[in-house]
């Protein structure tokens, strides 16, 4: 197996953090070492292993790597949630402070159109607003679930259009897109809780 072979299965598995991708190239160069030792039959059944082994381990843990982290939602194998979270946070007309975190999502992504969607939460200034979507639309007496709902109703196209410019190669869903396996644009999700007062 070679570092082509290693990044093909990996990207085929689904997004890897830095640390599981450094786990299963342990495991590569182990098995890789281990088989150098080994009567040469049995080579190709110790690779085959290893390969099948790390395939299920990047599977696995890419689904349930997500589940852990907010959203607390899983993503399908083929897609890509940025790991930093967009800060919406803002004050109800009651003082009741929310916060909540939005993530934008893509599918077929290239390891360095990743980090340019990393980088583009990272770099980009969201001072203001969470309270700025809050404050378009309050009504008075609007309880705080039907904030929740009209903010994350207000997120969905802005921040399909962040994920435009933080991956500007990204298309919209479109066939075409799903059977050529280029960058899309999936969506977005968010959660959002109560802060104490």
């Amino acid at each position: 197996m070679n570092d082509e072979d290693f990044a093909r299965l990996a990207e085929q598995a689904g997004q890897t953090t830095r640390a599981q991708a450094a786990t299963l190239e342990e495991l590569v160069a182990r098995t890789r070492n281990a088989a150098g030792r080994r009567p040469h039959r049995r080579r190709g059944l110790v690779v085959g292993v290893a390969v099948v082994g790390a395939v299920l381990l990047a599977a696995a843990a890419s689904s349930s790597y997500w589940t852990k982290l907010p959203p607390f939602q899983s993503v399908d194998t083929d897609m890509y949630r940025t790991q930093t979270a967009i800060p919406v946070d803002f004050t109800t007309r009651s003082g009741q402070r929310v916060h909540c975190e939005a993530f934008l999502e893509f599918k077929y992504l290239s390891v360095a159109q990743s980090g340019q969607a990393e980088r583009y939460v990272q770099q980009h200034d969201w001072s203001g607003f969470g309270q700025s979507l809050y404050n378009d639309g309050a009504t008075p007496g609007e309880s705080y679930e039907d904030a929740q709902t009209r903010i994350y109703d207000a997120l969905t196209p802005i921040l399909q259009s962040d994920a435009h410019e933080a991956v500007p190669a990204a298309v919209e869903h479109s066939q075409k897109a799903e059977d050529q396996h280029r960058a899309l644009v999936s969506g977005s999700s968010a959660v959002c809780r109560r802060v104490a007062k």
